[in-house]
């Protein structure tokens, strides 16, 4: 039996990485972040890149791993990769790289959803939840998905997302439907302007130049602050609220459950919980629990 678990929770801007041991899963003996690894942006090289370079050095320089710093899984490992785009073949091909640089390891690759399946029901059953820069859902019943809806990506689906909140939002200040001074507000605190946005949306190559490009869905998630920062106003707030309906009504509520809680994790859920409240209510869903982060509930991975 494994005396340690190497959990990893990936999306594609960040991997958040999580050493527990056997004893007590709840409390991490170590916890550090590299970058994403997401199999359909990176390059076999460069997923190999951020495990050798980054994670074998932070656990080679754990003390819990004394006498076996070269050869991790000689001290017992079980690594539990859970990730964005972990799906069909490239769940083999994770799981191919990961037993490069640790072979005697027990490997297992999922996906990012089923990790914030068990965080939010363990066991048990209901509809599972991820709203960050994208959003994804599934039925869950004894920690399996056994039903999804495709999200479909921020053009066409990923209700309830950054993306899709950053989408709604430059629309209404760009074309002036909020009100004058709250559009001004958002130029003068984003520097961005409409020509700026339509660069970084349609020609993000050039809108960066020499810098990194920053992918559109990105860009428009990065937007929501401002929704944050200026909820208090009833525009803004009425936008969440109905961003966060068409998530139940186009996702959730397609699972034809409304008996099982719909629970969430991600940024912009915790963010919004109250909206999230406010939509749940409207729509007659009933809210499970809200994660920041499906860490919070190491135990259940």
């Amino acid at each position: 039996m494994p005396t340690f678990h190497l959990i990893a929770d990936s999306v594609s801007t960040k991997t958040d990485w999580a050493l527990v041991s056997t004893l007590d899963a709840s409390t991490p003996l170590l916890a550090f972040r590299t970058p994403g690894i997401n199999p359909f942006m990176l390059s076999d090289e460069d997923i190999l890149t951020i495990l050798t370079g980054e994670v074998v050095p932070r656990l080679n320089a754990f003390d819990g791993f004394t006498n076996h710093a070269d050869k991790i899984s000689s001290a017992g490992m079980a690594i539990r990769f859970y990730g964005a785009g972990q799906r069909g073949c490239q769940i083999a091909r994770t799981s191919r790289l990961l037993a490069a640089v640790w072979p005697e390891a027990d490997i297992k690759v999922e996906s990012d959803i089923v990790c914030a399946a068990r965080a939010l029901f363990g066991e048990g059953q209901g509809i599972a939840c991820i709203l960050g820069t994208g959003s994804n859902s599934a039925q869950i019943e004894g920690g399996r998905v056994v039903n999804s809806v495709p999200p479909m990506g921020f053009i066409l689906g990923d209700e309830g997302s950054g993306a899709s909140l950053g989408r709604r939002l430059v629309v209404n200040v760009c074309r002036g439907i909020w009100p004058e001074q709250l559009c001004q507000t958002f130029f003068n605190e984003t520097s961005l302007t409409v020509d700026t946005i339509i660069e970084r949306v349609y020609r993000p190559a050039q809108a960066y130049g020499a810098g990194p490009v920053v992918p559109p869905n990105r860009f428009l998630a990065s937007l929501c602050p401002f929704l944050s920062a200026h909820i208090d106003r009833p525009e803004v707030e009425a936008l969440v609220v109905d961003e966060m309906k068409r998530f139940f009504l186009h996702q959730a509520s397609l699972y034809g459950r409304p008996d099982l809680p719909v629970g969430f994790v991600g940024s912009i859920a915790t963010h919004f919980s109250a909206q999230l409240a406010q939509a749940a209510s409207q729509t007659q869903t009933r809210l499970g629990d809200i994660l920041a982060a499906p860490f919070e509930r190491l135990e259940r991975l």
